[in-house]
């Protein structure tokens, strides 16, 4: 005896999502922790306006870690039955400060 959707007949499936969708939309938000540390590697030579010139390593540094949240729109198109592209751009918004050296 056989319960469910495919009762009595052998091999039925029924997956609605897998079969009938074949493009998804989806919005998002979320929250971040941001934290960063730049560094060219190497010495940068840096032009004041005077005309005078020097080598200095320029780096810059974020003291604290930011809290932000993000906003988005995630797109899927279902390609074939094993591929698919997947979009997901999505706008960040935090306050960084950062300390020159």
């Amino acid at each position: 005896m056989h319960f469910g959707s495919g009762a009595g007949r052998k091999g039925a499936k029924t997956n609605l999502i897998a079969t009938c969708v074949c493009f998804i939309l989806v919005c998002f938000v979320g929250t971040h922790l941001q934290d960063i540390e730049l560094q060219n590697v190497g010495l940068q030579q840096i032009t004041r306006e005077d005309g005078t010139s020097y080598s200095s390593l320029v780096s810059v540094e974020q003291d604290r870690w930011d809290v932000g949240f993000q906003v988005g729109v995630l797109g899927e198109l279902r390609l074939n039955t094993h591929l698919q592209l997947r979009v997901a751009p999505a706008m960040f918004f935090s306050e960084r400060e950062t300390l020159g050296s």
